[in-house]
């Protein structure tokens, strides 16, 4: 059944359907995506493909196998994942998910718009904003699981989806196949004859508009009550919303939240401050006075208004940096009442690093959270347990009051910072937490803004301990313990042979340049142990701008 040429309708559902038709794309010399909803079902479907090809029938038997190595080996240590990934894509076929390191999928993206590889099986996020030479487009699932069942993908998203196919810079034309296993005529009338659903205004999302009105205020583009207003109700969001009133409200409130929070203040908020006494005096004079003296005329109201359209607001320091980091004005109230409970810690002596990872690790920034598996509840309870004192949060915090499970998330990331700063691997963290390479890096480059934005706040709130979040930025960044800093700051020496140096007892750039170069060259080859050898004698130890005496 078609509608164009370009757009078809598969029966069924299986397997067997999504070798065919992958088989049938690779013969006439041409390449294919496969959209799935989940990662594991394109590492199978991707998997099942391959199987059906033989060594005999790949022509660029060479390059794949290059290929294949640079991908196994994007990770010091590869994963169970890597290998598979290898494995496939000697075949010329692959599999492509948020899981993958970001060099493994450039990789792979590289070799589909070389023609290397043919096929590639992936998740909707390679639906957007990517030209690839995909002949074909084959969506395998149409339904996704979104929290109450079973649902259908948007209209848009199939359009998306269906747009990868037949770009003009590779192609004359292209085909979207949708394999069904029934309900093809409620599938034919949604996708191909159906309407996209109506766009809608990311602005109606609280956090973004949080920051927005603190953005327009600390950057003095719009300061008075009515001109935010005003600014607002031309928007796409405002015509949207349609109810003026009830975004007014909106507005106020947010506008309430970043003045008791301290992120804005009124114009001269000292003179409302004596008016506000000398109308606790006035109330006390007046308070044997009758109700009907209360009364609130017309002209009261309409006053009242005016003087709240004039009213305007100035960022305080803090909100104009907070505004300068991006961050969710909420995130940031979280943040600072985190960083009083931390310094309450830190003159009882109750810190560690722990403390300073669990501050942040329950920033909804950080979601989606990894999912708390019935192999976890042990280990994660013990690790708690053990150094419960050092946590910021604990279980009987407000915020987990109807959610224990999430409570359980942020000890697991808490837990998965600090293995990765232990210096463990991404295969361990990988067969230990189930977190694959492509969200550990996700999570650590969000980590790595949240420990800066901290940073910048401690400074502003005067904490003393603010130079530890840099040290930590290094830490995260590198995947090692305090210890090692001065040694992985030094150009190529990363983890693992910064640990072999300071097994040794080379501990920083001095201890280089005394060392036996016959030692050097053991632990980091011929070459590199010369080159870093001679730049110890010509040069003076890195500068790392952190205080390494004073530890966690």
């Amino acid at each position: 059944m078609k509608k164009k040429d370009n757009e078809k309708i598969v029966l069924k559902n299986s397997y067997d359907d999504i070798v065919n038709v992958s088989l049938d794309t690779i013969s006439i010399g041409k390449q294919a995506l496969i959209f799935v909803s989940t990662k594991r079902s394109a590492e199978k479907t991707a998997e099942e493909i391959a199987s059906k090809i033989s060594f005999e029938q790949i022509n660029n038997k060479g390059k794949l196998k290059v290929l294949s190595e640079n991908i196994l080996h994007a990770l010091n240590n590869p994963t169970k994942q890597c290998e598979r990934l290898s494995k496939i894509v000697l075949k010329g076929i692959a599999f492509h998910h948020s899981g993958l390191s970001n060099k493994q999928k450039f990789l792979i993206e590289e070799a589909f718009r070389k023609g290397d590889i043919k096929i590639i099986v992936a998740t909707p996020t390679l639906a957007v904003g990517v030209d690839l030479p995909s002949f074909r487009t084959i969506i395998k699932d149409v339904k996704r699981f979104s929290g109450f069942g079973m649902n259908f993908i948007p209209v848009l998203e199939y359009l998306q989806m269906a747009g990868r196919s037949g770009r003009p810079s590779y192609d004359n034309y292209g085909e979207s196949i949708v394999l069904v296993k029934n309900n093809r005529e409620e599938i034919i009338e949604r996708y191909i004859y159906g309407s996209p659903e109506s766009i809608t205004s990311k602005l109606a999302v609280e956090p973004a508009l949080r920051s927005h009105i603190l953005g327009l205020i600390s950057t003095n583009i719009e300061n008075s009550y009515s001109g935010i207003i005003k600014f607002f109700e031309n928007t796409f969001y405002g015509y949207q919303y349609g109810n003026k009133e009830r975004l007014k409200d909106i507005i106020d409130r947010i506008l309430k939240f970043l003045l008791d929070e301290g992120f804005i203040i009124e114009e001269n908020e000292e003179e409302n401050k004596k008016d506000a006494k000398n109308s606790e005096k006035d109330s006390d004079e007046y308070k044997n006075e009758t109700d009907d003296d209360f009364f609130i005329t017309a002209k009261d109201i309409y006053e009242d208004e005016k003087i709240k359209v004039e009213k305007k607001y100035y960022s305080t320091r803090i909100g104009e940096r907070i505004s300068q980091l991006y961050l969710d004005p909420l995130t940031a109230s979280i943040i600072i009442k985190g960083l009083k409970k931390l310094n309450e810690k830190i003159k009882k002596g109750e810190q560690n690093i722990i403390s300073f990872i669990n501050l942040l690790s329950y920033s909804l920034e950080l979601k989606p959270f990894p999912n708390v598996k019935k192999k976890d509840y042990e280990l994660i309870e013990e690790f708690y347990f053990k150094n419960q004192k050092y946590f910021i949060y604990n279980e009987e915090d407000e915020m987990f009051e109807y959610d224990y499970d999430f409570f359980l998330k942020g000890i697991k990331l808490t837990l998965i910072f600090l293995s990765w700063i232990d210096e463990k691997d991404e295969n361990y963290l990988f067969e230990t937490f189930d977190i694959t390479p492509g969200e550990l890096q996700s999570k650590k480059e969000i980590f790595d803004w949240l420990l800066y934005s901290s940073y910048e706040i401690s400074r502003i709130l005067n904490y003393n301990f603010y130079n530890k979040f840099s040290k930590l930025r290094m830490m995260l960044k590198y995947g090692v313990s305090e210890e090692l800093l001065s040694l992985v700051s030094i150009k190529d020496i990363g983890r693992k042979r910064a640990r072999l140096l300071y097994n040794k007892g080379i501990k920083n750039i001095h201890d280089i340049k005394n060392a036996d170069i016959n030692v050097l060259k053991k632990i980091l080859g011929e070459k590199l142990a010369v080159k870093i050898k001679k730049a110890s004698t010509e040069k003076k130890e890195l500068e790392i701008n952190l205080d390494l005496e004073k530890k966690f």
